[in-house]
């Protein structure tokens, strides 16, 4: 994430600057990973590249560190990582880039876009430098082979910004207790915060909102998971800091 960007600003972000109207998506399937479809079945978007959808930028939702698109028939998930992150673009920008992606092939310097919501005037356009971005097809009604659910990943831990209260009552499980306290471990809280593996308990905290954390915490970043998870004190400040941080994230960005 941008330093001092929070999922729910992205997503603010892109409802303040794309207007409703026809889209249709374009996979630049060059920069995608082995692995970029993590869930459902990737062919169903086809049905929206050349045909194109009507997009309400209002019903773009974010969960932790996911932002879903709504479609016609589907969810577009995509599950953010380090560095990734959606923006929106003006088509003649997009375009732009394109052309400079044939002037320069395989370039290092390309901006590497996996893929876009391509409008007349603007584009919701995702990328990620690292690949480490993941995108999930999640059906909108039933089928044959799949059920209808929630669009966000729901083995990850509730978002601390939309629902602190779950977030916080899912980190005091039994079970997560006795991990954070484990001596066996050796990972220091800024990696816990921020690696993606530990998503069952920190989803949403992207690697800038570590750093404001642990600072605004009297925290260093360097300091054991276990060792805090073990002291009252500083497990009770860490939980405070996260809730008094995605807080303030909530309100109004003032500018100069």
């Amino acid at each position: 994430m941008p330093e001092g960007i929070t999922y729910l600003d992205m997503k603010r972000m892109l409802v303040a600057q794309i207007p409703p109207g026809l889209y249709r998506i374009e996979s630049h399937t060059q920069f995608h990973r082995k692995d970029q479809f993590l869930g459902g079945d990737p062919t169903l978007l086809e049905q929206y590249y050349d045909k194109g959808f009507f997009l309400n930028p209002l019903e773009i939702e974010t969960w932790g560190k996911a932002l879903a698109i709504s479609l016609p028939t589907l969810w577009l998930r995509w599950q953010f990582a380090l560095h990734g992150h959606a923006v929106p673009m003006k088509a003649s920008e997009y375009r732009q880039i394109l052309d400079s992606w044939k002037l320069k092939p395989g370039s290092t310097e390309n901006v590497q876009i996996q893929m876009a919501l391509v409008g007349t005037e603007m584009c919701i356009v995702f990328l990620d430098r690292n690949r480490l971005m993941q995108a999930s097809i999640i059906p909108k009604y039933p089928t044959t082979t799949e059920s209808m659910g929630v669009w966000y990943d729901t083995s990850l831990a509730p978002c601390p910004i939309l629902n602190f209260p779950a977030f916080k009552y899912n980190l005091l499980l039994p079970q997560n207790q006795e991990d954070l306290r484990d001596q066996s471990q050796s990972t220091t809280v800024y990696t816990h915060l921020t690696d993606t593996k530990y998503n069952h308990l920190w989803n949403g905290i992207g690697t800038s909102h570590a750093v404001e954390i642990l600072h605004l915490a009297g925290i260093h970043p360097e300091e054991k998971m276990q060792n805090i998870w073990g002291k009252i004190s500083l497990k009770k400040k860490l939980i405070k800091t996260i809730d008094q941080y995605f807080i303030m994230a909530q309100l109004p960005k003032i500018h100069s």
